[in-house]
């Protein structure tokens, strides 16, 4: 667009600069600038001038006043080329006519904003800085703009001026708006501003929180806002309802109010009303979200005189006096402070004074392991156990669960120290509200001075509704004889029930083990042991129709769940005014310290009843410590008076090779007799049906054996099958070998009556991908005595083939 006529601005001025007057400006801020000759009308008093300028850089112009904007002309730095009069006389003015002109705002005031769309549905865009640009700058377009010698500005023609997304300062807080006003003349400021203001009006704008926070809460209104003489001004308020839902790093918020303003581009109130989900606890509390001067964020507490108690029903409550939020790494910590009070299992619970508990948004404690020690100690009743509690702890399991837990000392028996809890009493519940209360992990250390002392770990339990018990294995301690002893302790407590008074039970099982044996005179046997029991309260607890001995059982009192007498967390429960007395002793040949034989045998009477038992463990060529784990024989005797019963009940079980290679036996032996049933009587070594509980050999991991003998008031039964039942798979072949013989008795008393039966059996099998073929051979004979004699002889020959 450059034409002869234009001369460089810069050379213009200086020919008609009176430099004999004035020293020469710089001027090097007109290069790139033009100018048309001049046409000149002159009406006197008035001198009006009309050129033309070309621009191919930007000029910048300051408003007077208003330090932080500029005008600037040609903002493109493009050939532009506008209209230039001057006008002397009264009234002295310049004015650009259409020229291209921009609003410049400082650093310091707005800042380049980019958008960053949202991602998750629900949340509101956030920005970031621009960094392709430095400043911010409102198009004006192409209009008329002039200016008199006293820096008053007037515009020609309408401005359509928006302002793009900014943020305000070092805030974070970003402003965007549209139908912007300029008061560039002193003359007519703004409704509600002093004369001589001058600056940007504007009447509504959008604004944005920063980053997370503006995600979550979204675009806000701003109204009646200003860009002038210190910066930039404006209030906001806005109010939900009903409460607008919001996440904010990982933490659910329910928004209720926002007042923001800022006064000359400060941010000097700051106020967001919301609801948040305590982390762990996961109830809402009413906080204040405040934006700091960095653009950050803060959370406190709101509440009357900052108390706020967070209820989680029939679990905790916690009365909060103070409650503060930090945020890093993408991660909301809540920091805690106040008393906390249980509500669960119906317990008079003390209040906690927690100092400093931090918890994130995904319900993780911040804490060394997970416990806080409590400044002082508080004592709970625990249903008549007394617990000194002094550290509590907080954690999540990995089922989700959230659990409180207390450490501290257990009291269990009156007149007997108390140790320290390891793990201690803990409440855990989970999303639906269900809530236990578990106590494991207790270590005890009960003392009688100069007497007796044990330690060891106990664990609560509930079995019943209203029982409260504690089990576990101890180590007894006699101080006068510096000698220690394995033990099993039970303590526990039992309600009132059908007008019986509530009472408390206690046993104890002791073990001890001699590191060498005691010589029983010129016998070859030694002792190398002694057990003790005492129980108070407690008997054992074998139901009416549960046996006390069958052979190869699961389900029986001696066999369930563990093999023996003395399990008293599972054999023995809780019965007033029963006592049982229990001793001893562990026998072996002394010279090879019982290898050649050794045994263990417990007498143990029970009251009321009596019920008299004893067990036993025996074993021969075996090593003295497997009696507990693995004897050969074990057997209990049971004389029951309640019943009038008398029981003898034999397991064993030998194996011959490192794992039984050789040979393998075991089976049972049960001998019963009943005091009001004479003819109920019986002895049975091994049983015919099911042939589980038959007495079974394996011969060299080939050949089986079983065989029972049955004796009872109606009959004698005996039996014995032998033989080789063998099966293979090798991918789609299937190969199968069996050979037996079996043979059984029955002699009936009444009436006389002997039957005998034998089965001799053979098949070999071969299957390939489903078809094949088997050959089978058996022959049965069977007589009966004592009635007409009768003999039966059965013989069978079969072929499986493919096809029919």
């Amino acid at each position: 667009m450059a034409s002869t006529a234009f001369v460089p601005l810069k050379d213009y001025v200086e020919s008609l600069w009176p430099q004999d007057l004035l020293d020469m400006p710089d001027l090097t801020s007109l290069d790139g600038a033009w100018i048309e000759p001049a046409i000149t009308d002159f009406t006197f008093p008035e001198l009006t001038i009309d050129t033309a300028l070309l621009f191919e850089v930007e000029l910048g112009l300051g408003i007077p006043g208003v330090d932080a904007v500029k005008l600037v002309l040609a903002p493109s730095g493009s050939f532009t080329a506008f209209q230039l009069r001057i006008e002397l006389g009264a009234t002295n003015r310049f004015s650009l006519i259409d020229v291209p002109i921009a609003l410049r705002l400082s650093a310091d005031l707005l800042k380049p904003a980019r958008r960053v769309p949202a991602t998750e549905p629900g949340q509101g865009d956030t920005f970031e800085p621009d960094t392709t640009a430095t400043f911010v700058d409102i198009q004006l377009a192409k209009i008329s703009l002039s200016i008199d010698t006293d820096g008053n500005f007037t515009f020609d023609g309408g401005v359509d001026i928006t302002l793009p997304p900014s943020f305000i300062g070092d805030t974070g807080v970003v402003i965007e708006a549209s139908d912007i006003k300029l008061y560039l003349d002193v003359n007519s400021p703004p409704p509600g501003k002093p004369a001589g203001w001058r600056g940007i009006h504007i009447a509504e704008a959008g604004l944005y929180l920063p980053g997370d926070l503006g995600a979550a809460v979204g675009h806000l209104q701003i109204i009646d806002a200003y860009i002038g003489n210190g910066g930039f001004s404006g209030r906001v308020a806005d109010t939900w309802n009903p409460p607008l839902s919001a996440t904010l790093l990982g933490t659910t918020f329910s928004l209720q109010h926002v007042e923001l303003e800022f006064v000359q581009n400060a941010l000097t109130a700051s106020t967001i009303a919301a609801q948040v989900t305590l982390p762990f606890f996961d109830e809402p509390v009413d906080v204040a979200i405040g934006i700091n001067l960095d653009g950050s964020f803060s959370v406190a507490l709101s509440g009357a005189h900052g108390l706020v108690t967070v209820t989680k029903a029939d679990i905790v409550s916690f009365e909060l006096d103070s409650l503060g939020f930090s945020f890093g790494q993408g991660t909301f910590v809540a920091k805690l402070s106040g008393k906390l009070t249980p509500l669960v299992a119906g317990l008079d619970w003390p209040t906690f004074d927690v100092k400093e508990l931090s918890i994130d948004s995904h319900g993780n404690v911040h804490l060394d392991g997970g416990w806080l020690d409590l400044p002082d100690q508080y004592m709970l009743d625990f249903h008549g156990f007394q617990i000194t509690l002094a550290k509590i702890g907080f954690g999540t399991r990995d089922d989700g669960r959230r659990w409180i837990g207390f450490s501290g000392g257990l009291k269990l028996v009156d007149g007997l120290s108390a140790g320290a809890s390891v793990d201690g009493l803990k409440i855990s519940w989970d999303g639906a509200g269900n809530v236990d209360v578990t106590l494991e992990g207790v270590g005890v250390e009960l003392e009688v001075p100069d007497v007796v002392r044990f330690s060891g770990a106990v664990s609560y339990s509930e079995p019943t509704p209203g029982e409260h018990r504690f089990d576990g294995a101890i180590v007894l301690e006699l101080i006068a004889l510096d000698f220690e002893i394995d033990a099993q302790l039970v303590i526990g407590s039992m309600p009132a029930q059908g007008g019986n008074p509530a009472y408390t039970y206690f046993a104890i099982y002791l073990d001890c083990e001699l590191p060498a044996g005691i010589p029983l005179w010129a016998t070859g046997l030694g002792i190398y042991g002694f057990a003790g029991l005492f129980a108070l309260n407690m008997k054992p607890n074998r139901t009416p129709d549960q046996p006390w001995y069958e052979i190869n059982s699961t389900t029986d009192w001696f066999h369930k769940p563990h093999v023996g007498v003395t399990d008293l967390k599972t054999k023995w429960g809780p019965s007033d005014g029963a006592i049982a007395l229990g001793a001893g002793i562990t026998i072996g040949t002394e010279p090879d310290n019982g290898f050649t034989f050794s045994g263990k045998m417990l007498l143990v009477i029970s009251i009321p009843g009596p019920i008299i038992m004893i067990e036993g463990a025996a074993n021969l060529l075996k090593e003295r410590a497997s009696l507990d784990d693995n004897p050969i024989f074990r057997a209990l005797v049971v004389l029951d008076f309640n019943a009038g019963s008398f029981l003898i009940g034999i397991d064993f079980a030998f194996g011959y090779g490192d794992g039984g290679e050789l040979i393998q036996i075991h089976g049972g032996c049960e001998a019963f007799f009943s005091t009001s049933d004479p003819s109920a009587w019986h002895l049975y070594l091994g049983i015919k049906d099911p042939k589980s509980k038959r007495v079974r050999a394996n011969i060299l991991q080939l050949f089986e054996a079983d065989t029972y003998f049955m004796v009872d008031a109606h009959q004698l039964a005996m039996g014995a099958w032998v033989g080789y039942d063998k099966h293979w798979n090798f991918g789609p072949v299937s190969l199968t070998v069996e050979a037996w013989i079996d043979g059984n008795v029955v002699l009936s008393w009444k009436p006389l009556q002997l039957h005998g039966d034998l089965w001799l059996h053979g098949k070999a099998a071969l299957k390939v991908f489903g078809f094949g073929i088997s050959l089978t051979v058996d022959a049965k004979f069977a007589a009966d005595v004592f009635r007409p004699f009768d003999v039966k002889a059965e013989f069978s020959v079969a072929i499986d083939l493919p096809w029919p």
